[in-house]
């Protein structure tokens, strides 16, 4: 294996098994292309985590995943294991149902174009977020920290697993009409910000999430710090009310909304009873129930990006 060599990890549950689907067409693309790369399949969820522990343990350093954003996130974790080296290179074909990390880079693409990547002639770099849970082990994300409403979203849309593409949707609706807000805690730099119930919250990198939902509009992601927007108490009809203005970004007027900036937040579950606890997630991963610890790391994530990305 030479230095250049690119460890592509494929997750074909993505989308629902959008990868599987169009394979051929994916394979076609990498055969045709003059890079050295071995190809990588996972099997279960966090197996791309592992499979990038073992690439890197060969001595690998260029990542690329197949698959949405939980794949690439795994990617990332496990090839930061060890450690981070400068000689990284992550990048990635998004074949999941969101692909919110990609989209503040570019909104579509054809394949070939995502692929082009693996030649490394756009190269950018972005802040990478950490978070520490109650048992103190930290995760990498690549793009927003949440907990609330969309960890429930996460949790409801899995029972509906096998519908496919509509689990999401169906896991949205689920999660309407069966969450309830729970008492959280949101404070930095030991500064109060918030107490009280908490219909979701979220930490980002990047402007994108939930699918092209806009909660941090102004994020940026290389800026070295998190924004940070949080949504008190809404009752069913409020939320679909604001679907709109979700995906504009303007849910930011709302009068229940908050926004703040910072290097690091805590965020603490308050509520007694479990059906009701504050649960987090990143990049669309389900964590678990708070406290939460949200930061960034110490260094960048190196990218290469396609010809089209800006």
């Amino acid at each position: 294996m030479s230095s250049n060599t690119w460890a592509i990890i494929i997750n074909p549950q993505s989308g629902a098994s959008k990868t599987k689907k169009r394979w051929r067409e994916i394979d076609a693309e990498l055969r045709a292309m003059e890079v050295d790369f071995s190809l990588h399949w996972t099997a279960s969820s966090g197996h791309a985590i592992e499979i990038a522990q073992q690439c890197r343990a060969k001595g690998y350093t260029k990542f690329f995943a197949i698959g949405g954003d939980g794949t690439i996130q795994e990617v990332v974790n496990g090839a930061l294991t060890q450690g981070y080296s400068d000689e990284f290179v992550f990048g990635a074909l998004p074949m999941g149902t969101g692909n919110d990390w990609m989209r503040q880079y570019i909104s579509k693409a054809s394949i070939a174009d995502y692929l082009s990547a693996l030649k490394e002639k756009n190269l950018f770099e972005q802040d990478l977020g950490i978070v520490q849970g109650e048992q103190g082990t930290g995760r990498y994300f690549i793009n927003f920290f949440g907990a609330g409403f969309d960890s429930q979203v996460i949790l409801e849309s899995v029972k509906y697993k096998k519908w496919g593409a509509i689990a999401y949707k169906l896991g949205l609706l689920s999660a309407l009409w069966n969450y309830r807000s729970p008492m959280g805690k949101i404070s930095n730099n030991n500064r109060d910000l918030y107490q009280g119930r908490l219909f979701m919250m979220i930490a980002s990198i990047g402007p994108y999430a939930g699918g092209g939902m806009q909660l941090c509009p102004s994020a940026v992601n290389n800026d070295g710090i998190l924004d940070l927007t949080y949504i008190e108490h809404l009752g069913r009809l409020n939320v679909i009310a604001n679907t709109g203005r979700l995906k504009t970004g303007s849910i930011i007027h709302h009068s229940k909304v908050y926004t703040h900036k910072g290097n690091s937040f805590i965020i603490e579950n308050l509520s007694s009873l479990e059906q009701t606890a504050l649960r987090g997630e990143i990049d669309g991963e389900y964590l678990g129930e708070g406290p939460f610890n949200v930061g960034l790391a110490p260094f960048k994530l190196r990218l290469s990006l396609p010809a089209s990305a800006s």
